[in-house]
């Protein structure tokens, strides 16, 4: 039960852990929430480098998480909710650096979480995998700087 919750799985007051599908979509709807903020604009007073949570927040992150062992569908569902959000911003910001870091996530990193989980070819590592495979696209529904000057 204790690494259930370390884990960030909501215990009951008698005890049951959540379910499986109900945690992956709350982390994945935190995790595109984070990555939204770390790539938004901050509103017109703040300078650019004043935002609290920028996008060198994200490369610090994606750090982070590709340096712990990955859990079963936890770790993949995670990378691809926050790659999609971010990481056009990402491969903008760090080029080079973001294509070796995807490289090495599907060379190597990949591999692990799939050895982990129950399928190698289970849902959360196939959308990973076709995610670190294709061309970073902007998300939909960016808001742009000119927002908060309407």
């Amino acid at each position: 039960m204790c690494l259930c919750r370390r884990l960030g799985y909501k215990l009951s007051s008698d005890g049951v852990v959540e379910q499986q599908d109900k945690f992956l979509r709350r982390v994945s709807g935190l995790t595109r929430l984070y990555a939204a903020v770390i790539i938004s604009s901050p509103p017109p007073p703040s300078q650019p480098a004043c935002h609290p949570h920028g996008i060198e927040h994200a490369w610090t992150w994606l750090g982070h998480v590709i340096n712990v062992e990955p859990r079963p569908d936890i770790t993949a569902t995670v990378l691809h909710e926050f790659l999609a959000v971010a990481g056009y911003h990402l491969s903008r910001v760090y080029r080079g650096q973001f294509t070796k870091l995807v490289k090495t996530m599907l060379t190597e990193y990949l591999p692990r979480i799939a050895a982990v989980s129950s399928s190698p070819a289970s849902g959360p590592v196939t959308r990973l995998h076709s995610l670190l495979s294709s061309q970073t696209t902007p998300p939909t529904g960016l808001l742009s700087p000119s927002f908060w000057h309407t």
